[in-house]
């Protein structure tokens, strides 16, 4: 029989309030703020799985559908189990009249909310927490027990078609007892010895400590299980992976370890297309609720390497360089810097983020004309303004203003996004500009990348002039992420302070040796506002003949940023201008590919991935608080 070619990740829940506990606490003991708790847990984790649109199965204890005390009464077993433990039995328990009195034993309007959240299923943890091992009770009180849960579920609109045997119990003498109330499948346990549940070993304290050190340590496999094994009786057998245990200061050095198995599981079952069910009780997350939903959706485990590049041929430069001047061979080489870098991109299957002027898309002066804001800034410095610049007719006539075919280039190839660096190469620090001017220019950057099916979702700020005065701009565009400035006191830009020769030594400096860290960042800094900022770390200066003897310390600084990602789980951002490599092109590639051999080892080593600044935002948000 073919099976599915796919993995799935499975989770379960013992929803059982005091019911699973009370042979260990009182309802007024020390576990009492877990079990008031689930009032909070139960919202948040629906939340969560609604959120990540995960499917769950809340096996849940029949006497938590009873409105009232009589309800509970009506729907009692015919025939009780007579438990050698006569601490069992729950129905000497005392409880208060209804839910509003008594939210540790009840609990309607929690099973409405599971009900009303997508891909939720019912299934039953027995009526009273019946436990199928435990001598004193048989065959015909289980029945009884399982015929009162699916009867009191069924107000509801539930029909329990799966169970979870309370403290793992399960008895395959009992299959049929679960057929005849068409129920098809059990949560089983895992193979491994220490989870073998006999009445003997259950709660002997070597077992016990087995499966907590298997929480944290592989001490018997990943506990994934094959389509094809599902189905070995007449009732499926969906066998448990790992328990989900509290987060725990006691065991907080260890909470690494924790994630990583869990993490290593379920990436086995997708590798391999098998099953990982991961289980835990909604009370475990009673107290630290946060703590322990952090650890639930917690960050990605691996590090990024992202590449933005400033696409701007002249306009970013022609207020310090005229178009025939002195820095025309480097313009002028973007015709052969683009392809060669968007070669070595396919080579090493890097992804990069191309922040491209929206002037640039233009095919004729007419269509930049046409493009145009309907206002526009007035810099107190004049020169900033590019709309009376001379350009030419079009591309073939002026390739310094104007890239059309490198545009189609960079669509070609595999993983380069697109995104804006504005529509006019606009500085939103500068005086003279204001709110209404960067949105009309933001509106053309739009407007004119359109047409090649370019939506830009990410900026980069022209002379890296961030203003979070602009981000409700950024939103309206549908623009969800930019690059933001490293935090060192070097790379904090005013109007003041950007043109000052000791603020540019010291970034000079700082791209040779580490004069303010790595410039790494966590993912869960992305999204600290409603835009995700996806800050520089380093910018890729180009080879310099003048600087060859510091060339070696240049390379190191950024390979050092590199392995920092990698090993920390962070995110190391390189940038610069085609432009750059306008001339030397071919000794800046080398020491390019440098970097890039650096990155494909820890990408082998350390799953370092390579992402576009769009794709840091999204995978950010996916893990975002």
């Amino acid at each position: 029989m073919k099976q599915p070619d796919f993995g799935a990740f499975v989770i379960s829940l013992d929803f059982e309030l005091h019911w699973g506990v009370r042979d260990h606490f009182s309802a007024t003991g020390v576990y009492r703020q877990n079990l008031l708790g689930e009032q909070q847990v139960v919202p948040a984790l629906l939340g969560l799985f609604r959120e990540f649109e995960v499917a769950a199965t809340w096996a849940t204890v029949g006497f938590l559908f009873a409105k009232s005390k009589n309800e509970l009464n009506r729907y009692k077993p015919k025939v009780l189990p007579d438990y050698d433990d006569a601490s069992l039995s729950p129905y000497d328990e005392e409880v208060g009249a209804d839910e509003a009195l008594d939210p540790l034993h009840y609990a309607p309007h929690l099973i409405k909310q599971i009900q009303e959240t997508p891909r939720q299923e019912i299934g039953t943890h027995t009526f009273s927490h019946y436990y199928c091992l435990e001598p004193g009770q048989n065959k015909e009180t289980f029945a009884a027990d399982l015929q009162s849960a699916v009867a009191i579920a069924k107000p509801y609109g539930v029909r329990p078609r799966s169970i979870v045997f309370p403290r793992n119990q399960c008895n395959s003498d009992y299959e049929s007892v679960l057929l005849e109330n068409d129920i098809i499948c059990f949560r089983g346990n895992q193979k491994a010895w220490m989870y073998q549940i006999s009445d003997k070993n259950q709660k002997h304290p070597f077992y016990r400590a087995a499966r907590i050190a298997d929480s944290y340590f592989n001490m018997a496999g990943t506990h994934t299980f094959k389509w094809q094994n599902v189905w070995s009786g007449n009732v499926a057998n969906v066998p448990a992976s790992l328990f989900l245990r509290p987060v725990s200061k006691k065991m907080e050095r260890l909470e690494k370890l924790r994630l990583r198995r869990i993490k290593r599981g379920i990436a086995y079952a997708a590798e391999k297309r098998e099953i990982f069910h991961l289980w835990w009780h909604p009370h475990n997350f009673g107290v630290n609720l946060q703590e322990n939903l952090d650890f639930l959706r917690k960050q990605p485990d691996f590090g990024a390497f992202v590449i933005s590049l400033d696409f701007e041929l002249h306009w970013g430069v022609r207020d310090h360089f005229s178009a025939t001047g002195v820095y025309r061979q480097n313009l002028l080489g973007e015709q052969q810097v683009v392809p060669a870098l968007l070669g070595l991109f396919r080579e090493f299957e890097v992804a990069a983020t191309w922040a491209t002027v929206g002037f640039l898309f233009a095919k004729s002066k007419n269509e930049l004309n046409r493009y145009k804001p309907k206002v526009l800034p007035d810099y107190d410095d004049a020169s900033l303004s590019p709309y009376d610049e001379e350009v030419g007719a079009d591309e073939a006539l002026d390739p310094l203003h104007y890239a059309p075919h490198l545009i189609k280039q960079i669509q070609e190839t595999p993983r380069q996004e697109i995104g804006t660096h504005t529509f006019s190469h606009y500085y939103c620090l500068e005086p003279g500009q204001n709110k209404e001017t960067f949105a009309a220019d933001l509106q053309s950057a739009v407007a004119i990348a359109k047409p090649y099916g370019v939506r830009p979702r990410s900026i980069v700020f022209p002379r890296n002039q961030c203003n979070s005065d602009y981000e409700s701009v950024l939103l309206e565009n549908d623009i969800i992420c930019f690059r933001g400035n490293q935090k060192a006191w070097m790379y904090q830009i005013s109007d003041k302070n950007q043109k000052h020769p000791f603020y540019r030594a010291a970034r000079i400096a700082d791209s040779y040796f580490n004069m303010a860290g790595t410039h790494t960042f966590k993912w869960q800094n992305v999204w600290s506002g409603n835009v995700a900022n996806v800050p520089a770390s380093l910018f890729l200066r180009p080879v310099s003949k003048k600087m060859e003897r510091l060339e070696k310390l240049r390379l190191r600084r950024i390979k050092r940023g590199i392995a920092y990602a990698a090993e920390k789980r962070e995110i190391f951002h390189l940038w610069w201008h085609p432009h750059n490599f306008g001339v030397n092109l071919q000794e800046n590639l080398d020491f390019l590919r440098e970097i890039l051999k650096t990155f494909r080892q820890y990408r082998e080593s350390h799953d370092l991935r390579s992402l576009s600044m769009l794709e840091v935002a999204l995978t950010a948000r996916d893990f975002a608080d």
